[in-house]
């Protein structure tokens, strides 16, 4: 096979490097500077999805930063952009049977230089680094780079500060691994405020609440731990449950934003009243992970009322909102969830970014509570609309709430 192929290649030339554990490494790639910038464009940008960390990314990069600890470097902090070239890149060596540093095509023909692809994922800040290594397992992946002089000089170098790993399953080793690393000035200012906070009833006994955390600085936070808590936790409030774990709250737009959830059961809770009236707070990185520009907007809360009927619990939204638009970005559909403080007669509609009505969701009377309709990103002929931004807009009483929906194509 052409990987195996390569690698036989790369020992004649440049030494290819074994480990025990039977896998395999070529020497590591560190970029300065750009000599001549000429990246292969892609169709949509690249890496600003969501990325999906898995367990073995997850402790190659807590292991790694443990080891530039014990060399006096600081940490490295995940990168969505390095993430998505790194994934793409182990990928590619699977899919097309290769093992290199350089992009190949399936009829083995260098098409992109690292440091392109890196760029084509969004990422344009030098230096850069990368190692890739052919192994079983995520140890002797991280031992076999510790052991070889040059990727070990690319793991604890004090020139990077960001980095993404990518695994991909398969191969003559079992896992496909590629670190990519870079430099920026790190930046964090995690947000939340009260309009991000919103509730829903999901049965008689439990409420569920979701937290929409975003992060105006200029460094992807990974992972971002949230605390949700029943009352003031500065007067007394309670914890309720464990802490949540967002995987990664990313940069730039206003449509990257991650949410938080938390399913609330109110079997235990006594009512003395017919009803009672509380205020849910939501607190992001309660232990300070997080060294952030702005401290001060890391909490937020939400007064809500609920009504004891027997055994159900019913959520009276305060206002007329749009709750959620999920997924956004959409390349397919999406789930806008809104809510009515009172029974009224509604419209909920796409409009385009110049004002033109796109189509028509639903509309009518409906019941106060929380609810939901899903748009196919369709047009009302039944077309499928062309990428960019849309708006949703919620009408009733007199009052419009709009919300900005992205669609990629």
């Amino acid at each position: 096979m052409r990987l195996l192929k390569v690698g036989i290649l790369a020992l004649a030339i440049a030494g290819i490097l074994y480990a025990a554990e039977q896998g395999m490494l070529i020497p590591p790639v560190y970029i300065e500077s750009p000599e001549e910038v000429n990246p292969f464009l892609a169709d949509e940008p690249l890496g600003f999805g969501r990325m999906i960390i898995t367990a073995d990314e997850e402790w190659l990069h807590n292991r790694i930063n443990e080891l530039r600890a014990e060399k006096g470097a600081l940490p490295l902090h995940w990168n969505n952009q390095l993430t998505a070239a790194a994934k793409f890149h182990s990928w590619e060596m699977i899919e097309n049977d290769y093992f290199a540093h350089e992009s190949i095509d399936k009829e083995g023909n260098v098409y992109e230089e690292t440091f392109d692809r890196f760029i084509r994922f969004n990422y344009t800040f030098y230096p850069m680094g990368e190692n890739i290594a052919c192994y079983p397992t995520a140890p002797g992946a991280y031992n076999g780079w510790f052991n070889s002089p040059g990727h070990y000089a690319n793991m604890i170098s004090r020139d990077f500060t960001e980095s993404g790993l990518g695994q991909a399953v398969g191969g003559p080793c079992g896992n496909m691994y590629t670190h990519d690393f870079g430099y920026r000035l790190i930046s964090y200012d995690l947000e939340i405020s009260s309009n991000d906070i919103s509730i829903e009833q999901v049965d008689g006994n439990t409420l569920l609440v979701t937290a929409l955390i975003s992060n105006p600085g200029q460094t992807h936070a990974y992972p971002v731990m949230v605390r949700f808590y029943d009352g003031d936790p500065s007067a007394g409030g309670e914890q309720m449950g464990a802490d949540v774990k967002v995987p990664a709250i990313i940069i730039g737009d206003d449509y990257r934003p991650d949410t938080a959830k938390f399913e609330w059961d109110f079997v235990a809770k006594s009512f003395s009243d017919d009803s009672i009236e509380t205020d849910i707070y939501v607190v992001v990185d309660p232990a300070d992970a997080f060294d952030e520009t702005n401290e001060s907007n890391n909490i937020a809360h939400i007064n809500t009322k609920y009504i004891a009927c027997g055994e159900d619990i019913v959520v009276l939204p305060r206002r007329l909102k749009i709750n959620s638009t999920y997924p956004n970005p959409v390349t397919n559909s999406s789930t806008i969830s809104y809510a009515l403080p009172d029974r009224m007669s509604i419209s909920l509609s796409i409009f385009d970014a110049s004002g033109r009505k796109v189509r028509d969701l639903c509309s009518g009377e409906q019941p106060a509570g929380t609810h939901e309709s899903i748009w196919d990103g369709r047009d009302g002929s039944g077309n499928d609309v062309s990428a960019g931004v849309y708006i949703v807009s919620l009408r009733g009483a007199g009052v419009v709430i709009t919300a900005n929906l992205v669609v990629v194509r």
